[in-house]
């Protein structure tokens, strides 16, 4: 599992870019984008609110450097998983416990960061917006890619496109991560997640 840096009280002599990017990624993931303020963001990490903005330029700046940080240490691992050369149910099998383990005995916030900031893409700026997509697009490319393999080797039953399976794998674990985040137990969303992914497989 990923090890990421708590934010920890008090000021740094000087601005220490992957604390501040580390706190901002922990407090939009556990209290959503919308939500947290950049006074809040500061007070986190124990900087100066200009401080801040000479480095990441604005708000937006910032909500999109901490997308790009989420990318680095959490969907990397999920790319890697399904890259991996593994057969497509195995995969598959071990995904579901892998993105619903316990959050509290890991120290990680419930949910996704992505899909929670999908779900205010409103409310964000330019930057974060043009992030977002970037990141669904890697996503489907990564989840075609994966089904592409697995229907090669006869491993993927459902008689759908690889496009509309992508999306489809796409939608169901953001949907998961949902459940999480709303305080579903772990055990209904994996029932739920491995119920509606059995169809591929």
């Amino acid at each position: 599992m990923m090890q990421i840096e708590k934010p920890v009280r008090g000021r740094p002599k000087t601005l220490d870019r992957q604390h501040v990017l580390n706190t901002a990624m922990m407090s939009y993931w556990a209290d959503g984008a919308a939500s947290t303020s950049v006074n809040e963001i500061c007070k986190r990490a124990g900087v100066s609110k200009p401080g801040l903005y000479r480095e990441f330029g604005s708000e937006d700046g910032l909500k999109r450097a901490a997308l790009v940080n989420y990318q680095a240490v959490v969907l990397e691992q999920l790319y890697n998983a399904i890259d991996a050369d593994k057969p497509f149910a195995e995969t598959l099998g071990n995904l579901i416990p892998s993105l619903l383990i316990d959050r509290d005995v890991v120290g990680l916030p419930q949910g996704c960061l992505y899909v929670d900031m999908c779900n205010c893409k409103e409310q964000l700026g330019k930057l974060a917006t043009e992030k977002l997509d970037e990141l669904r697009l890697q996503a489907l490319i990564h989840y075609e890619k994966w089904v592409d393999q697995a229907k090669t080797k006869g491993e993927f039953k459902a008689d759908i496109s690889t496009r509309r399976a992508a999306l489809y794998i796409s939608e169901q674990l953001g949907s998961a991560m949902m459940q999480q985040k709303r305080g579903e137990t772990d055990d209904d969303t994996k029932a739920f997640l491995r119920l509606s992914l059995s169809v591929l497989v």
